[in-house]
Parts: structure tokens; C-alpha cells; sequence
């Protein structure tokens, strides 16, 4: 990482969210067939760029199937090596955002070295990663995240719309992660790694869970919970414990009124409480 970024607010520099279209997933054959961008600050779009590309080699099956792109689309594209010198402006200076980085940042640095050119040192956020440490869906793709954080898109497979759909996920992801706009680029990679199942700070978390049911005494979550817009956000519950079977636990909710199940990858903060109670004589569900 560049460590002139590093010390850097998240929300004071410049964000690119980038897609690519290829031809297959083989970098030692296949090419970039469209390129999507979307760039701006804090959460506010500010410009987008896209274009087709003649990769140059022919158009793998899977991928027409997925993305729609044939050959007679891409007749009259430019080659990347004329497209270039539009993309690496917004490249420079600020963080990149895809969703399944490994595979777009390898694409398009093979693609900027093979039209001459010297990929600048960027900041990469994998929006795949963050949504696995953040939200519990049977899937992560990007429509699957999309449809969580009840925003539009992400099912499209074109570069522009799934660059936009990227763009949305990482400013909402941000909301929750920084709602305060206090982290550095630093401080945000500590928080997704910290986010990770099995990390130091969820075995924290758990832990404190343990002491609380043995103690008897509440805690206060800090919760990922879907609001009645359909949208997630993070909010407050008063817990008593009842039983633990990691990575649920099941309790009485304060907020709620009624005994419901938690679990471990939805809690941001696990604070020990004040209140004391005895666990009831219930029908366990977990």
C-alpha cells in the first residue's frame, strides 16, 4: 500500500469504483472487452467513464453467456492501447473499489503494461471481502449485496452498471463501517480484518458474550439489523444471554420485547451491561 494513503481519512480522498468485462478468466489469454468507471468523493459521484475494447482474441462461451458481449459487438472498439491514457487519470492518488478485486486489478495491470504504461500504486477494497466479514447471505455477489443494502443493481453484468451498483455498496459499506468519518485508510483495513470470522477481536467478542452468561448480566449490541425500509444499519439492543452456540446466540431483546437469535458477523460491539437477570425456564432454538 502506499504509505503517503495510509494516514489519509477515507472520506478525504478520491474513490474509482472500477468494473471490467473480459473474454474469459484467463489472464495469459483472455483480454478486457468493456471498462467501467465511476469516480468521486465521499459518497458523492462526481463522473463515469465507459467503453467497449477489441481485446484482440476471440470471445470465450462463458463469458458472452454472462456479460452478452459477441464479437460483432466489439468490431468497431478500440484496443485498449488507445483507451488507456482515459483511464489512468482517475486511477491515480485515491482508493480503488471492485467487487472480486484479485481478478480486476490483475486484468487491467496487464492491460496497462501491455499498452506501455506503469500502473500507479493504488489502494484496493475488495467490496466482495468487506460484504463476507459484514453481512450474512447465503451468496455475495454483487446483486445478492445490492439487494441487502436495498439499493439498486448489480445484476447487470456490464461494466458501467456494475462499476455504478460498486460505487452504491462501497459508499453504503462506508456508512456503516465510518459513520463518524474518523477512519484513515489504515484505520478502515484494521476494521474489515477485524471483521473476519476468528479474528482476535470477534474471539473478544465472544468471550465477553461467555462472561455475560455466566455473570448473568446484559450486554448492549451493537447490531446489524435490516430497518423497515429494507435498508441494514447498525443498531442498539439491549441483550439478557440465554445461550450460547457459536456463532448464535440466542437472548431476550429489550428492544424487541421478546427472546430472538443473534449472530456473531452482525455484531459490531459487544459492551457489557449493568442489568441482571436469571435465565428462564424456555424452549431453546439453537
Amino acid at each position: 500500500m502506499d504509505g503517503d494513503l495510509g494516514a489519509i481519512r477515507v472520506r478525504d480522498l478520491p474513490w474509482v469504483a472500477v468494473d471490467l468485462e473480459m473474454t474469459g478468466l484467463d489472464p495469459a489469454f483472455d483480454r478486457i472487452c468493456e471498462v467501467g468507471l465511476v469516480w468521486g468523493r465521499d459518497g458523492q459521484a462526481e463522473g463515469e467513464f465507459t467503453t467497449l475494447v477489441d481485446p484482440g482474441v476471440p470471445m470465450g462461451q462463458r463469458a458472452h453467456e454472462v456479460h452478452g458481449l459477441s464479437a460483432d459487438d466489439l468490431a468497431d472498439a478500440p484496443r485498449f492501447v488507445h483507451v488507456v491514457d482515459d483511464v489512468l487519470p482517475h486511477l491515480r492518488g485515491g482508493l480503488c473499489l471492485a467487487h472480486r478485486v484479485d481478478v480486476d486489478r490483475r486484468f487491467l495491470t496487464d492491460a496497462v503494461q501491455r499498452a506501455g504504461r506503469r500502473m500507479p500504486e493504488l489502494v484496493w477494497f475488495d467490496t466482495l471481502t468487506i460484504a463476507r466479514h459484514l453481512f450474512v447471505l447465503s451468496r455475495h455477489r454483487l446483486g445478492d449485496v445490492c439487494e441487502a443494502l436495498g439499493l439498486p443493481g448489480g445484476g447487470a453484468h456490464r461494466a458501467l452498471d456494475d462499476a455504478r451498483a460498486t460505487w452504491e455498496v462501497w459508499s453504503a459499506m462506508v456508512d456503516l463501517l465510518d459513520p463518524d468519518g474518523v477512519l484513515t485508510v489504515d484505520g478502515m483495513e484494521s476494521a474489515i480484518d477485524a471483521l473476519a470470522p476468528g479474528s482476535p477481536w470477534r474471539q473478544q467478542q465472544w468471550a465477553a458474550l461467555e462472561q455475560a452468561l455466566h455473570d448473568r448480566r446484559s450486554v448492549h449490541l451493537h447490531y446489524l439489523s435490516r430497518g423497515d425500509d429494507g435498508r441494514l444499519r447498525v443498531t442498539e439492543r439491549e441483550v439478557d444471554v440465554y445461550k450460547l452456540a457459536y456463532p448464535r446466540i440466542e437472548g431476550f431483546c429489550h428492544l424487541r420485547g421478546a427472546p430472538r437469535i443473534f449472530r456473531l458477523e452482525r455484531m459490531r460491539q459487544v459492551v457489557p451491561g449493568h442489568g441482571a437477570y436469571e435465565v428462564p425456564d424456555y424452549r431453546a432454538r439453537i
